[in-house]
């Protein structure tokens, strides 16, 4: 047995699989920003060429660091450690504590812009939670949080439970959305000023750099895994999961913005 498929060597509880592992990957990366990539591609300044390239350039570097998690799951002095653990075993005590805290603010800042956004979003229809500030908003926001905590707190093997749930419900909209898609494609529109220079918006190099700050968008969450790596029941599923997850999300969102 490798190193990478041993058990984990200590801590109780039930352990995570590699489904699970993956959809946790994958639920972390198909957030808000996934939906609208499409439409933000569409209204960019910028050619289906230059698309096309930022998206495979971001790729590329986003599949670079996914190999890089599944190296140090296999490598490193404690591979159930995740992002924390990695800073500490390369740099120190310090930058593994500033990793691990700077994690936990994104964490809850991230969560508080999605809340934001969903209670927006239902201020279309209930027009009490307004722009998703309002005082109603908050509160609800503050249940759903609350409800959230204590199912993890219930143990981690219900929540994974119901994020493999949540997952599967957010990718068959984006399934649907690419299946329709590939249904209507028109060669003609697709290649209409390919390189968006019929228009004169900017040059070729300036319109990737520009829809690379929304593909990378898309890649957040991909370290999903990897902060769950002491709940894996083979340490070597952090980095499948990480690599298999990846590869899923860089085929949906890319296909539908095509």
């Amino acid at each position: 047995m490798s190193r990478s498929d041993q058990q984990p060597s200590d801590g109780d509880g039930p352990r995570l699989g590699l489904l699970a592992l993956t959809a946790l990957v994958v639920g972390s990366m198909v957030g808000a920003g996934v939906f609208s990539i499409p439409q933000n591609m569409a209204a960019g300044p910028a050619g289906t060429g230059a698309l096309m390239v930022g998206w495979a350039i971001t790729g590329v570097g986003m599949l670079a660091l996914a190999l890089t998690f599944q190296f140090l799951g296999r490598h490193a002095k404690d591979p159930e450690a995740g992002l924390q653990g990695y800073a500490r075993d390369g740099f120190g005590p310090l930058p593994g504590f500033l990793v691990g805290w700077g994690y936990w603010i994104s964490a809850w800042l991230g969560n508080l812009a999605y809340l934001v956004l969903i209670f927006s979003t239902l201020g279309i229809f209930f027009p009490v939670f307004g722009e998703g500030t309002t005082w109603w908003a908050t509160l609800g926001g503050s249940v759903v949080l609350w409800l959230y905590s204590g199912l993890l707190l219930r143990g981690v093997r219900e929540a994974s439970a119901v994020n493999v749930v949540v997952t599967a419900a957010k990718l068959i909209p984006l399934v649907i959305f690419l299946v329709v898609g590939v249904a209507a494609f028109d060669a003609e529109i697709f290649t209409a000023d390919f390189w968006g220079q019929g228009e004169g918006i900017s040059s070729v190099f300036d319109q990737v750099r520009a829809m690379m700050l929304v593909t990378v968008w898309a890649f957040l969450g991909i370290e999903g895994a990897t902060v769950y790596a002491r709940r894996a029941r083979k340490s070597g599923d952090v980095g499948r999961a990480t690599v298999t997850g990846f590869l899923l999300v860089l085929a949906l969102p890319g296909g539908s913005a095509v």
